[in-house]
């Protein structure tokens, strides 16, 4: 069954709220790219997004969300390599995408509970070891998994998951 306008008007808004939130002010794009230069990069992002969050309609391990991680950000990089700072798109940039894209579509009940969260400056000052972190220089799976696992520590002491343990933490950000 094809989308309503609605959901196609929802996807739209979600996919460039997702894009602004992973790529401001967060090194990203190589230096002095013009908007029509990042255009590609952005489509296939968006792209990319919808392909892979299809099979979250069921549940994914953790283990398969971070293989779409990895996989997200070495598609990318290969294929726009040369609009990315460093040539490449960072696992902390990859990860924002996906997870963020993920928490909204989650918070629409259009897929099943993400097996982890969005991970950025809100929420790392919520995350034991990790608050001086910054999330737009991870460039290793291995640190997101340590950051993922210390906010398990915190998540499982108040007996939530993931995904809701960062709802909770992310709406107390001013408090």
């Amino acid at each position: 069954m094809p989308k309503s306008a609605l959901h196609r008007f929802l996807d739209r808004e979600l996919l460039a709220l997702t894009l602004s939130a992973t790529a401001q002010r967060s090194d990203l794009y190589a230096s002095d790219l013009t908007e029509a230069e990042r255009r590609p990069f952005q489509r296939s992002l968006r792209e990319s997004l919808q392909r892979v969050t299809g099979s979250y309609k069921r549940s994914v391990t953790g283990s398969a969300h971070l293989e779409n991680i990895q996989s997200l950000a070495a598609h990318l990089s290969k294929a726009h390599s040369q609009v990315l700072a460093s040539g490449q798109m960072k696992i902390g940039h990859a990860q924002k995408a996906l997870n963020l894209y993920l928490k909204y579509l989650w918070c629409l009940n259009q897929v099943q509970e993400p097996p982890h969260f969005p991970i950025d400056s809100i929420i790392l000052k919520k995350v034991p070891g990790f608050t001086t972190f910054r999330w737009t220089r991870m460039e290793s799976i291995d640190e997101y998994t340590a950051i993922i696992e210390a906010a398990h520590r915190q998540a499982k002491e108040q007996r939530l998951s993931l995904a809701r343990w960062e709802l909770k933490e992310y709406k107390r950000r001013d408090a």
